[in-house]
């Protein structure tokens, strides 16, 4: 898992995989307007969900992890609490739904908290469990850009 702020060039520097370039070139480059819905940026490799999201209570909401892809959630507006936990600590609720590429996972009593705010992104890799759409206390709704990145295509 990773956290930092769209604008904060030093922390970039880390992912240096061309894969990377390609969604920040996008990201910092997407219309203002953009509507909400998918958008291809590379096919099925790379598309971006532009969604408005209420944010929830945590007991409503649930870990989730892929095998497919990595996610990154970039905030545009709102704001919301995601959590974080490896998801081999996590006890899986249900099987894997291939084609949707889910895991859903039990509750845990604690977890790593990020908060998101305008311009702030976590990047959460396949063994990254991740409960999107906390409310942050403030705001009842996020406004955010989720892109997914297919993991085949950054190889270690």
């Amino acid at each position: 898992m990773l956290l930092s702020q769209l604008d904060n060039k030093t922390n970039l520097t880390i992912l240096t995989h061309p894969v990377w370039q390609e969604v920040f070139a996008w990201l910092q480059n997407m219309p203002s307007n953009l509507p909400e819905g998918e958008h291809l940026i590379k096919g099925r490799d790379i598309y971006a969900s532009r969604q408005n999201v209420a944010t929830q209570p945590r007991r409503l909401c649930a870990f989730e992890s892929h095998k497919q892809y990595i996610d990154l959630h970039l905030c545009l507006g709102g704001g919301e609490i995601i959590e974080y936990a490896p998801a081999s600590q996590l006890k899986p609720r249900g099987e894997y739904d291939e084609a949707k590429d889910f895991f859903f996972y039990h509750p845990i009593d604690q977890a790593t908290t990020c908060l998101l705010q305008p311009g702030t992104f976590a990047i959460f890799w396949p063994q990254d469990a991740h409960m999107p759409k906390i409310t942050d206390g403030q705001n009842k709704e996020t406004e955010k850009v989720v892109v997914k990145i297919k993991a085949s295509l950054i190889k270690p």
